[in-house]
């Protein structure tokens, strides 16, 4: 079963693969914009969440600035929505 909110590490993991980086070089405080984030980074990201069982909000993804931010921004996906 997934849990409400994603854990660091599902956050973490969804960056580094849409960015291509090492998850173990990032921490919640890194800022987003130093990484090259940026519009498609915001939607590969949102699809890597989807695929680990998350919805996200857009509007607040769009705000984050650091890494841990990111994880406000994604809830569990309800089963059938």
């Amino acid at each position: 079963m997934t849990s409400p909110e994603p854990s660091a590490a599902v956050v973490l993991g969804a960056v580094a693969r849409v960015l291509s980086l090492d998850p173990a070089g990032l921490r919640a405080d890194t800022p987003l914009t130093g990484l090259g984030w940026d519009s498609l980074a915001r939607l590969c990201w949102a699809d890597a969440m989807r695929e680990a069982g998350y919805r996200t909000d857009p509007a607040a993804t769009h705000r984050a600035s650091c890494v841990g931010d990111l994880a406000q921004c994604a809830v569990a996906s309800r089963e059938g929505s």
